[in-house]
């Protein structure tokens, strides 16, 4: 059993606790401290594995100032001063909520598991292996060694009472031990030999509960000189436990997604659902207990509204829209930094990406061999020679005004660099990063756009108010007036005289930038945010910008013409082209890349596969949900379609269906040749199923009922299998009241409900699928979906932009005049208030109705075929998937659909 280390802060019942998702971490977040502020906000930090640690916002720190594993974290009410404790002593100290970071003295080389300080700020605690219990009155720059009473037990979590006197540590063995002045600790006999993980104490210092292993509750009236037992519901591990004000509504969470609730101060205790099997690590309250966080392992976060009675997971992640990215010289190792602090990395020219740590930064530079790089943000400048597997800081500002740095670039060798900010700020180096100087730029308004020629000799740099230009790398800088806006982006050809920049308008110049043309263009040029120009001809180059516009110059920029209009609702925030013309990059802000193989003729979406996706479901509460297609492909996601991963299928069929239960635990997918697999563990395997189909038999949609043992298949001619063993063995009723392929199926429970297909064939049961009877679809076309919210009111969707619908069970079916579309429809889907539904169908189309369906909108996705959907009971979550791999989440109702994320 892995220390597991819960929510840290002075834990009184009137504190607040809470935690948002960061998606996407390789490593666990371990603790996190929410606290109200003064001023009537929050201030919330978390910590976690390899030195991440937030900012304020839960938005990740970009100079990291230790590589250490973190495990607690502490504010004082100020909101501006806090400490973290972590791995090999290690303990760092902020002054301005969170912003920046520095280390302080290690009070010895001994991992730390829980810190915390009187109101005063002076006097801390700090606690961890073998005991040890370290104290300070200085604020942290020096540390006392204090005599816990064992010198075996693991300390996992310390608080203390505001005025810094009466405190308390548990850990390992049951081992409780408390000081009533701060210094002289007396052991606490706990009945108990379990692990003890958190503590929670009342305001009134008297009243507290810790948890452990095996379900451990226990409890004190009397400030601990007697503990006594609770009972509790389970023998779970529980790692972290939180009352609201007045003592009595209380939460516990542990593994296996255990979640405990007492509204009687722990008299009784009663399990109840948090739809997810992840451990609970930690857990958080607001005063009046209302609203509750509970994290934990696979960044599982989970959340409450009604005093913890009920729970539902946080499927939308925080911004992971891209600041920068940069590309080594044969466009093969490409680096971009994320909104939310993640540093992510691609060896396969973006084809997968990768996260690596958290550096957040405005700019990212790499030399030619992808191994020397740079990342510039406020105030930093970080450097790494191994592609960002370590790091360091190279340079930090001194006191004063924090300078943000805007621009970063270097050269091929990574030896000469740069750097530009606010203020006119250039910094450079010439040894690859040892050491950074200033330049004198001769202006103080902020640089924006910067660029070097190979040799590092001649470069630009653009201000508001002038163009820079050096010919001496920047030892001296000659200042002239740019009659345009300001320049957002720049690019040099490798002759130092070809160059294009952007502003309101494209700009070039084939004199070293002494004078600067506007060409005359026939499009909205204030679309272009930043270009790229190719080396070494000086004469190809790209520009492009909002909402996916890419332009193209074959003469240096004096002509453009429009290449791309992917009209989506991100903007291209980076263009980048190996030097033979034809390979290309676009990165998109909301994170997708498209590429090119031609120059920009032709331009395709980098998804997690290049399979055509048939299939998708989305498991609520859970987040958790799976898109399959050819060749067996499974992919999966735990964020509600935010990232995903590949599965092993065990199968190289077609897949076609796919339903999994509420819980996200069990599934059957189907497929070609009668294939039909099972999952008990969420996909994590997949087994095969003897269905006794015949080969010649395709399976095309596949219904599983909550209770996860009844579930239905439908396929070619008219073939109906039922399951009442959760796919273990399969039946074929007497009849399916068609002949004709079914290519859909719904239930609305394990009774009722109904099939469509070929020439507009419907099938209705009552009988859990042992006897069906046909109806009358008033189509003749194919129908390719089916989808009921109860057992009257149900629409199906199909070839030519069919739609019909049902309120009496299937007893009439209408159908939809005039069709909001022509194109052939794939997939349905419907909330449960039968209002808000969505349909989807080749060329990218999206129909989306507020009216039950009387009415619908078109919009188009994207250019491939979007060939499933699913719906979320909710109206808000939905997944759509089709061809090459396209895979659209929406969060919000379908008013914004994303491309799945690079992961």
């Amino acid at each position: 059993m892995p220390l597991l280390v819960a929510v840290l802060g002075l834990i009184t019942v009137s504190d607040v606790f809470a935690q948002q998702r960061l998606y996407g971490l390789t490593g666990n977040w371990n603790s996190v401290f929410y606290l109200d502020t003064r001023s009537g906000g929050s201030s919330q930090i978390a910590v976690g594995s390899g030195g991440l640690i937030s900012d304020r916002g839960l938005g990740l720190q970009g100079n990291l100032p230790t590589g250490e594993d973190l495990r607690d974290v502490f504010l004082l009410a100020d909101s501006k001063r806090g400490w973290a404790v972590g791995a090999a002593g290690t303990v760092l100290v902020t002054t301005d909520g969170g912003v920046t970071w520095q280390a302080q003295q290690p009070p010895a080389a001994v991992g730390l598991y829980g810190v915390t300080f009187a109101s005063d700020g002076r006097r801390g605690w700090t606690v961890g292996e073998n005991g040890k219990i370290f104290a300070t009155s200085d604020g942290g720059a020096s540390w006392s060694a204090q005599d816990s009473g064992t010198k075996t037990s693991l300390l996992s979590k310390v608080v203390f009472t505001p005025d810094g006197k009466q405190g308390w540590a548990v850990g390992t063995d049951g081992f409780i031990t408390t000081t009533t002045d701060g210094t002289t600790w007396q052991p606490q006999a706990s009945g108990t030999s379990a692990w003890l993980y958190d503590i929670a104490v009342a305001a009134d210092g008297k009243r507290a509960w810790v948890v452990g292993s095996e379900g451990t509750i226990r409890f004190t009236l009397d400030g601990g000189t007697v503990w006594q037992q609770q009972n509790s519901p389970t023998t779970a591990a529980l790692y972290g436990i939180r009352f609201a004000a007045g003592g009595q509504l209380g939460l516990a969470v542990g593994e296996s997604g255990t979640i405990l609730a007492t509204v009687d101060g722990g008299i009784h205790w009663k399990q109840v659902p948090s739809g997810t099997t992840a451990a609970l690590y930690a857990l958080g309250m607001s005063s009046n207990g209302v609203s509750a966080v509970a994290v934990g392992e696979h960044d599982t976060v989970i959340y409450s509204s009604s005093r913890g009675s009920s729970w539902n997971p946080y499927v939308q992640g925080k911004d992971k829209s891209i600041n920068a990215i940069s590309f080594d010289a044969n466009h093969q190792n490409a680096f971009a930094l994320r909104n939310d602090g993640m540093l992510i990395r691609s060896n396969d020219g973006g084809a997968s990406w990768q996260l690596l740590r958290g550096l957040s930064g405005a700019n990212i530079a790499s030399a030619a061999d992808g191994k020397r790089g740079w990342i510039a943000g406020a105030g930093y400048i970080a450097g790494t020679t191994d592609g960002w597997k370590t790091s360091r800081t190279q340079w930090t500002q001194g006191s004063g005004q924090q300078l943000s740095l805007n621009r970063v670039v270097s050269t091929a060798d990574g030896q000469l660099a740069w750097a530009a900010g606010v203020g006119g700020s250039i910094l450079a180096t010439r040894d690859g990063g040892s050491n950074w100087q200033p330049q004198s730029s001769g202006v103080s308004d902020s640089i924006g756009a910067l660029a070097f020629s190979p040799d590092g000799q001649r470069g630009w740099a653009f201000s508001p108010s002038a163009i820079l230009t050096t010919s001496n790398g920047g030892g001296t800088w000659t200042k002239a007036k740019f009659p345009w806006a300001v320049v957002r982006d720049v690019s040099m050809g490798s002759d130092g005289l070809h160059g294009i920049a952007v502003e309101d308008w494209l700009v070039w110049t084939n004199d070293g930038g002494q004078s600067w043309d506007r060409p005359v263009i026939s499009f909205d040029a204030f679309r272009l945010f930043n270009v790229s120009l190719l080396l070494p001809d000086g004469q190809r180059g790209w520009a492009a910008g909002k909402e996916g516009v890419i332009a193209a110059t074959t003469d240096g920029g004096q002509s453009w013409q429009v290449q791309a209009e992917f009209g989506r609702q991100s903007d291209i925030i980076g263009i980048n082209f190996a030097s033979d013309g034809r390979k290309g990059w676009a990165v998109f802000a909301d994170g997708m890349i498209v590429e090119t193989q031609n120059g920009g003729l032709t331009w395709t979406y980098q998804t997690v596969t290049k399979a055509s996706l048939n299939a998708v479901q989305l498991a609520l509460p859970s987040g958790h949900g799976w898109a399959l297609g050819e060749n067996g492909t499974i992919m999966a996601t735990g964020d509600g379609g935010v990232s995903w991963q590949a599965q092993a299928s065990g199968t190289k069929a077609y897949l076609f269906g796919v339903s999994f239960t509420p819980d996200g635990r069990r599934g059957l997918a189907v497929g070609a040749g009668g294939t039909i697999i099972a999952t008990r563990d969420g996909g994590t395997t997949w087994r095969p199923r003897s269905s006794g189909i015949p080969s010649n038999i395709d399976l095309h949609a596949v219904a599983l009922a909550l209770d996860g043992q009844h579930g239905w298949a439908v396929g070619d001619g008219g073939s109906i299998f039922v399951t009442t063993n959760g796919g273990a063995s399969w039946t074929r009723p007497t009849t399916s009241a068609t002949a004709n392929a079914l290519y859909g199926v719904s239930f609305v429970d394990g009774q009722q409900g109904w099939a469509v297909g070929a020439s507009g064939a419907i099938a209705v049961t009552t009988d859990g699928g042992m006897n069906w009877q046909s109806q009358t679809s008033t189509v003749a076309v194919k129908l390719a979906a089916v989808t009921f919210i109860d057992n009257q009111h149900g629409w199906a969707v199909g070839e030519g932009g069919a739609i019909v619908a049902t309120s009496d069970g299937g007893a009439h079916w209408n159908l939809l005049k005039p069709r909001p579309t022509q194109v052939n429809l794939t997939g349905v889907g419907f909330a449960a208030d039968g209002q808000h539904g969505w349909a989807v169908g080749e060329g990218g189309v999206v129909l989306a109705t507020q009216d039950g369906g009387a009415n619908w909108q078109a919009r188009r996705l994207a250019s491939a075929s979007l060939l499933g959907l699913n719906v979320a009971g909710d109206g808000q979550h939905a997944l759509a998937v089709g061809q090459t791999g396209t895979i659209f989440a929406t969060g919000d109702g379908g008013t914004t659909w994303q491309m799945n994320y690079l992961e």
